[in-house]
């Protein structure tokens, strides 16, 4: 079984008001890498974990935030039930990158303060986990989360993430225009402070993100 592959040493034990405090870890990776699958099993083996994707998919539900994407993208992002169809939404932020562009500006500072609280709340706690992660699909490009004490990148052979992707009713068109929006998954894994390589089954997974988190835990 390969090994995890390690880009960083590992931190200095982090602090936070002269208290020791959670190694605070944000997961990325391309699209269709198996950021969600990797998340998941560790949210089974017992750490704290956030979507910032949850956390956007919430705020389109608040009403001041859906009356400002109305009057931005039109009324028909609106569907019957009053909600905001992200579908539709996500066909206009995706083909224009000045909405998409505006959509970010709008959402991601709101995103950034509420996960900031999230990972202030996990210090408090009087008995924090060793380590807390945090998922941000596009948290190279937009740059915003200095707090982090590394960043873990999950990677996969393109051919592997496409055929994922299609098997959950993606286009080829979609997934590429997608992937022009992003950083490479090549970018992200020189970034990233660890890479885990997520090409072969579930199981495989799971072994090598057990692998990496003895890394950490005694």
């Amino acid at each position: 079984m390969k090994k995890v592959v390690v880009k960083s040493r590992i931190f200095d034990t982090p602090t936070y008001k002269n208290k020791k405090v959670p190694l605070t870890v944000g997961l990325t990776g391309g699209i269709g890498a198996g950021k969600s699958s990797t998340l998941e099993y560790l949210k089974k083996r017992g750490f704290p974990v956030l979507e910032t994707d949850l956390i956007g998919h919430r705020l389109l539900e608040e009403e001041k935030i859906k009356s400002i994407l109305a009057r931005k993208f039109g009324t028909e992002i609106i569907n019957e039930k009053g909600k905001i169809d992200r579908k539709k939404l996500g066909e206009i932020i995706f083909t224009d990158s000045g909405y998409r562009n505006s959509l970010n500006r709008l959402l991601h500072p709101i995103i950034r303060k509420r996960v900031k609280g999230w990972v202030l709340e996990q210090y408090e706690k009087k008995a924090p986990a060793p380590l807390i992660f945090v998922e941000v699909p596009l948290l190279f490009e937009g740059k915003g989360y200095p707090y982090f004490h590394g960043v873990l990148s999950v990677s996969s052979f393109s051919v592997l993430r496409h055929k994922r992707l299609k098997r959950r009713g993606w286009s080829l068109d979609q997934i590429r225009r997608r992937e022009r929006q992003q950083w490479t998954q090549y970018q992200k894994d020189r970034q990233a402070n660890w890479v885990i390589l997520n090409n072969g089954t579930i199981k495989e997974l799971h072994r090598k993100v057990d692998n990496w988190l003895d890394r950490f835990i005694d």
